[in-house]
């Protein structure tokens, strides 16, 4: 039977690694690496279709899912024991199951055990009442894997499935780690979000009444938020760069095409990484201009090269919650 408690850890400071946005982007190679590999995800099989699966490097290498339907989508253990479900009605937590602990935080959250109970049975608790959820899997670590690529099992309603991903050699010297140059100054409702990356993404979400269009290179709005949803504009050369699935990568007759039903997207934004001949001595600036109700704003930001020894930077998009 499924509980509708939420799962609580008392006595305990719990760092949460939630991405706060709900991700559109179908899978994106976001590396998870150590000093010589790093995960990269593989395109989604067909049974997954409706699903949206990130690998992001955040404080280790973490998944992250968005199921948006009815249909829960199960995560199995290595023993084929199911530790996740994920589905419109929230995250729920298998929490008689040992990998539900050992996947919460990268190392596992020490000195806790799993619930006890009878049987193999599992205990279900919710652990958000949202779509998604993002957890450490010991399977994405290049250290541990027997080859060169990794496989998590799942089953999106009947269908067994796995999505899956190969270790590929890692950045050699470090990476580009962008930021905000200044805080972003958007009305109340507005927020945008950096998403680590090579290169980084960009989350915009509107609440509000007006319109949120971004430009691109040409100074022309390839994406627009509203409250009727996201609209591409397909004529755009960024939108074609950047869109997900080849499909929306497809020029339309119509220019503008609906390609979500919430004002809320994350795209891979390749003007946080600069050019291959920059200089990683000198900190590369960028901007991103966005138009709201036709009044320009300009989103500033810059980005350093990190060396791979100094990797100890906690990603922009981290929340900790407790």
């Amino acid at each position: 039977m499924n509980s509708s408690r939420v799962a609580t850890r008392p006595g305990l400071r719990l760092a949460v690694v939630v991405l706060t946005s709900l991700f559109s982007i179908q899978a994106w190679s976001h590396g998870a690496h150590n000093e010589d590999r790093r995960a990269a995800i593989d395109p989604l099989p067909k049974a997954l279709n409706g699903l949206t699966v990130q690998l992001v490097d955040t404080l280790g290498a973490q998944l992250v899912i968005d199921n948006p339907t009815s249909k829960p989508l199960v995560i199995l253990a290595n023993d084929g024991k199911p530790f996740l479900r994920i589905s419109k009605a929230g995250a729920e937590a298998n929490v008689r199951h040992q990998t539900w602990l050992d996947s919460y935080l990268p190392g596992g959250l020490p000195h806790r055990e799993p619930v006890a109970g009878e049987g193999d049975k599992p205990d279900w608790r919710f652990v958000r009442k949202a779509s998604h959820w993002g957890w450490f899997d010991e399977r994405l670590k290049a250290e541990v894997a027997e080859g060169d690529s990794w496989r998590i099992p799942v089953r999106y309603g009947d269908t067994e499935t796995a999505i899956t991903g190969t270790f590929v050699a890692a950045l050699a010297n470090g990476l580009w780690q962008a930021n905000w140059h200044s805080a972003p100054k958007l009305p109340k409702g507005i927020t945008a979000l950096l998403i680590p990356g090579q290169p980084f993404g960009l989350m915009l979400s509107n609440k509000t009444t007006q319109t949120v269009e971004v430009l691109d290179n040409q100074k022309q709005p390839f994406l627009r938020l509203n409250a009727e949803g996201t609209f591409a504009n397909t004529h755009s050369a960024l939108w074609r760069e950047t869109a997900a699935t080849p499909s929306l990568r497809q020029m339309q007759v119509q220019a503008w095409q609906k390609v979500s039903d919430s004002p809320r997207y994350t795209w891979v934004e390749p003007r946080t990484l600069p050019a291959a001949n920059a200089s990683t001595k000198k900190v590369q600036r960028w901007n991103i201009t966005l138009k709201i109700d036709g009044k320009p704003t300009t989103l500033a930001g810059s980005s350093r090269w990190v060396k791979a020894a100094k990797r100890d930077i906690t990603p922009s998009t981290t929340q900790y919650q407790q």
